[in-house]
């Protein structure tokens, strides 16, 4: 009578351990999933504060311009340069989402 329980025990025993395995392999890849969306958050960070930096020096540089057509028109062809860069880097690190596009 002991044999039969003391089996039926231990199966459930194995069953739950099995159980543990599983959850902990799904933790395992939830944490990978959640690591390499925190890595992504970090890129795009940069990339904000690289856009950021880039405009205040942009800003700062149009402010110290003294009336020179020349200067301004430099500035000008910088800046448009470097919008060009930006809508690129961009353009090349966006995934198009279903729906949108002509």
């Amino acid at each position: 009578m002991w044999v039969p329980f003391k089996q039926h025990l231990l199966n459930e025993i194995q069953k739950f351990g099995q159980r543990l395995d599983d959850i902990e392999r799904k933790l395992k890849q939830i944490m990978a999933t959640l690591n390499d969306v925190q890595a992504a958050v970090t890129a795009e960070d940069t990339v904000v504060d690289s856009a950021i930096a880039l405009l205040q020096g942009l800003a700062a540089q149009i402010a110290a311009l003294a009336p020179n057509p020349a200067a301004i028109d430099a500035l000008a062809a910088d800046v448009t340069a470097k919008t060009q860069q930006l809508a690129d880097a961009v353009a090349a690190n966006t995934t198009p989402t279903a729906g949108t596009g002509p």
